[in-house]
C-alpha cells in the first residue's frame, strides 16, 4: 500500500509543481495525522519533487490547520 501511495504522490506532486510554475510557485501539501504512514510517503513523494522545482515554495499543512486558514486568508494557498 505504500509503494502504491509513494506512486501516485509522487505524480501528484509532479502535476501540482508543473501548474504552480504558471501560476503563483507556492504548493501547499494537506494531509490527516490519522494515515501517518501515507502522509510519511506523501510528504517524502513532495520533496523528491521539488528537487526538479527549486523555484517552487512547498508547504505541508494538516488538514484541520488548512481549513482554518483557507477562510480567513485564501490568497496564502495558489496550489493545494
Amino acid at each position: 500500500m505504500v509503494y502504491h501511495a509513494r506512486a501516485r504522490s509522487s505524480a501528484s506532486a509532479r502535476k501540482a509543481f508543473e501548474l504552480a510554475r504558471n501560476r503563483r510557485r507556492k504548493v501547499t501539501s494537506v494531509d490527516q495525522v490519522e494515515r501517518a504512514r501515507e502522509l510519511a510517503a506523501l510528504a517524502e513523494g513532495g520533496r523528491r519533487n521539488r528537487r526538479g522545482y527549486p523555484d517552487i515554495a512547498l508547504d505541508h499543512l494538516l488538514v484541520d490547520n488548512c481549513a482554518m486558514q483557507l477562510i480567513p486568508t485564501p490568497r496564502r494557498f495558489d496550489i493545494v
